[in-house]
Parts: C-alpha cells; sequence; structure tokens
C-alpha cells in the first residue's frame, strides 16, 4: 500500500475521492494536522471552569502583568 497526501482545492474533487473510497479502490484516512487539532480542542475545553487556583480574577490579572513585565526589563 502506497501513502500519498493529496491537497484538495475543489469539493468536486473531495466527492471524487469519497465515491472511489465506497468503490473500495481507496482508503481516506484523516490527516494528522485535523486529527490533533480537533483532539486538543476538546481536550481544552473540558478544563473550562476546572481550574481553581484560589486567586480572583484581579490577582490573576496583576499576576500576568507582573510576568509580562519580567520579559520588558533590561537583563
Amino acid at each position: 500500500m502506497t501513502v500519498v497526501t493529496v491537497a484538495i482545492h475543489n469539493e468536486k474533487a473531495m466527492q471524487l475521492l469519497r465515491d472511489l473510497a465506497d468503490l473500495n479502490l481507496i482508503e481516506l484516512l484523516p490527516s494528522p494536522s485535523t486529527v490533533s487539532t480537533e483532539s486538543v480542542k476538546k481536550k481544552l475545553s473540558s478544563f473550562i471552569g476546572q481550574l481553581n487556583t484560589g486567586q480572583t480574577l484581579d490577582q490573576l490579572d496583576e499576576q500576568l502583568g507582573t510576568l509580562r513585565n519580567e520579559w520588558e526589563r533590561p537583563i
């Protein structure tokens, strides 16, 4: 089996590939970048509202400002 990466420029071309896959002439595999991006988004969205630092929003904002300013100072 040979694996080939193809850039699709037209939806008709994608439909042709799906038709070939339906005929069991080819197999369409998800691209690695698509799979990892979607899975990362799902994993990250599961953390929304889960972080409990004990700090208020203002304290977090102040800490972020301090950290950012450290990058600005000359060393």
